[in-house]
């Protein structure tokens, strides 16, 4: 982790999967289920999402209703 000097922007280095989600995530990209494996599964607040159909739903869904921040 890293702060930049000159305006206080911390950068942080993360790996490069994680990286590619929040960058596509946060472009609103309809790629950003792709980025996931066929049989892929997602928890989150108390609910599985399996497959990528399952996780582009859960992202349309949440992103509507969430922002996030890093």
């Amino acid at each position: 982790m890293q702060t930049s000097k000159r305006n206080n922007i911390m950068q942080l280095d993360l790996p490069s999967p994680i990286a590619a989600y929040l960058a596509a995530h946060g472009r609103r990209s309809d790629g950003v289920a792709d980025l996931f494996a066929q049989d892929a599964v997602v928890k989150d607040e108390g609910h599985s999402y399996v497959g990528v159909a399952a996780i582009s739903r859960w992202l349309t869904e949440s992103s509507a209703k969430y922002d996030f921040t890093v």
